[in-house]
């Protein structure tokens, strides 16, 4: 019989041969690229370290000098891309070596995969080309720029109302919810045809959702081993995180189906996406839990992506008075009362303050979805094994000053030109080029753009046109995820 201590000791020596396997790295992983040490990376996860801070400190250094890294990342060791050649050659292989997998099989079983499903940003092959060809004319409709400036000078209204009930206190007012507000109730009428109004934005926000989450020790650790999720014991984070997502599901598709009960659409919007999907759920060409995954999919990129970037907008404006000062003068002397969206295109710094701040305040910070089939080489001589996810990362490729200059960093509008032909040309070179991704690129950019463009433009030039702002003594901003999470930013008006 062996002594008790040796059972102890050899089962311990068994656990961490076990651990060690696990984490290292594949049979045939590029060692041609530098490896962020995996215990480094996980102490930085249990202190709490943000994706921001992670970055600069852990990432930026060797992925600058080699354009790519291997990093642990969802259970798995994953190869991190900025080079811009190397992101061109990713989001070119549409077919072929590299499949595109979202969380439903990335991460089966887990909440964000329940949640988010199969969708038309997630999905690859024959299923993404029969949602492509089914979304795309609800993503696509003309614009009803006159509504859309109706609901940006209601937010004005809004803005200055929260204002006024603290004008007493001497401080700013939240803007967080406001603009949450705005953007969702946007989305809503013109894609699902209904009003969201009655939405309540800390509990239903995902980035909240999500944020509650990683204030939790076990919560952080959920992206770094997902494997959480799958043992028998359910952490009540997890429990609570899967059940408010249930909630916002609930809430999302309980908002279509009244709609849907109300009668048929009028005139002219037979093409919103509500009704295209359930056409095609009716038809049998979706199930009911591809239109559920595009439904909460949609929703949540179509309003969280615009009004982060707003948000981020508001608050570079707030700190620069000056930019601010010749933005209303662009605009007041330059756009009539009642524009159209070409009108908007005309404005150069208008857009290069947008564009700016797409750079700096990527919606998708980093994302890693990519998966290989089969060897493929990246560059001349990086190969990569069958079965590797590879990812980029956008904040990354935007604040590389090999690529943006010494000041990549820092919030300057001016480096996209001083007049409009500069400014687009610009912007289409940097995406074509793989230096500026805030949409994707190539067969898998967002078909979303131009309506987020616009509705950003509508809601800037009726924001300066109105009202003055500046940060407020007791703002609030923190990193989250990989962008300044500005949501508890507080601003004063004038």
């Amino acid at each position: 019989m062996y002594p008790p201590v040796f059972l102890l000791v050899l089962s311990m020596l068994i656990i961490l041969s076990g651990i060690f396997y696990a984490i290292s790295l594949p049979k045939g992983f590029p060692c041609n690229i530098p490896v962020i040490p995996f215990w480094r990376h996980t102490l930085d996860v249990a202190k709490g370290m943000s994706r921001a801070d992670l970055y600069n400190t852990r990432i930026r250094e060797p992925i600058e000098k080699h354009g790519a890294v291997a990093r642990w990342h969802e259970g798995r060791w994953t190869i991190l891309v900025t080079k811009p050649e190397f992101l061109v050659q990713i989001f070119k292989e549409s077919r072929g070596p590299l499949t595109r997998q979202g969380f439903y099989h990335r991460v089966p079983g887990g909440y964000t995969a329940q949640f988010f499903g199969e969708n038309i940003i997630d999905s690859d092959g024959d299923l993404h080309n029969v949602f492509v060809k089914l979304l795309r004319p609800g993503i696509l409709r003309p614009v009803n720029i006159t509504r859309m400036r109706e609901m940006s000078q209601l937010l004005v209204q809004k803005l200055l109302r929260d204002q006024q009930a603290v004008f007493a206190s001497g401080i700013g007012c939240h803007i967080g919810s406001q603009v949450w507000h705005w953007a969702v109730d946007v989305f809503g009428e013109f894609f699902l045809d209904t009003q969201m109004d009655d939405l309540d934005y800390s509990q239903t926000a995902v980035q909240k959702i999500l944020g509650a989450r990683n204030q939790s020790f076990i919560g952080r650790f959920r992206d770094h081993f997902p494997v959480i999720e799958q043992l028998p014991y359910t952490f009540d984070i997890s429990k609570r995180t899967r059940a408010r997502l249930n909630k916002l599901e609930d809430t999302i598709v309980g908002h279509a189906e009244r709609r849907l009960q109300k009668g048929p659409p009028l005139p002219g919007d037979e093409n919103k996406l509500i009704f295209l999907l359930n056409r095609a759920r009716k038809s049998g060409l979706i199930s009911d839990f591809h239109y559920r995954s595009n439904l909460n999919q949609l929703f949540v990129a179509g309003h969280e992506n615009v009004e982060t970037t707003l948000v981020a907008a508001m608050l570079e404006l707030a700190t620069r008075p000056d930019l601010q000062d010749r933005l209303f003068v662009e605009v007041s002397e330059n756009l009539p009362i009642d524009y159209v969206p070409d009108d908007l295109d005309k404005l150069p710094l208008l857009s290069a303050v947008i564009y700016e701040t797409l750079r700096l305040y990527p919606p998708l910070g980093t994302l890693t979805n990519r998966r290989t089939t089969e060897p493929f080489s990246l560059g001349p001589d990086i190969l990569i094994p069958p079965g590797t996810f590879m990812g980029w990362h956008a904040y990354g490729v935007h604040t590389d000053p090999q690529l943006w200059g010494a000041n990549a960093r820092e919030f300057d509008p001016d480096r996209w030109g001083t007049d409009s032909r500069a400014v687009h040309s610009m912007f289409r070179s940097q995406q074509v080029t793989g230096r500026y991704i805030p949409f994707s690129l190539h067969s898998r950019r967002c078909l979303g753009v131009t309506f987020a463009l616009t509705q950003l433009r509508v809601v800037l030039c009726e924001l300066v046109r109105r009202l003055e702002w500046e940060l407020s003594p007791d703002h609030v901003f923190a990193f989250s995820k990989i962008v300044l999470d500005v949501r508890d930013m507080f601003l004063g008006f004038t």
